[in-house]
């Protein structure tokens, strides 16, 4: 048997491997990704029903930070240092 032949032979295996292990692991994966979404809904579900049985009640939403709230809305004619209430604005600028 020529060192080609070997060679052959080998890359042949290794391609086999790959197209029977590859599926293999990706099948795996998923099936523990599935049993790990089914355990976390469980849990969230018996975390649920506990807090229902000690008879607390479901906590407030949390309110907003300070910088998160909402701006009052500015008015256009209040913007500028040097404006002044009793100043008449024009649209055209006189010269």
């Amino acid at each position: 048997m020529s060192e080609y032949d070997r060679g052959r032979k080998q890359f042949i295996l290794g391609l086999v491997v790959v197209a029977l292990v590859a599926p293999l692991v990706a099948g795996l994966a998923a099936f523990a990704a599935a049993v790990g979404a089914l355990v976390a809904a469980d849990g969230y579900k018996r975390m649920n029903s506990a807090e229902r049985d000690r008879g607390a009640t479901p906590a407030p939403p949390a309110a907003l930070p300070r910088l998160a709230t909402q701006r009052p809305v500015m008015r256009t004619g209040n913007r500028g240092p040097g404006r002044r209430s009793t100043a008449r604005r024009h649209s055209r600028t006189f010269h």
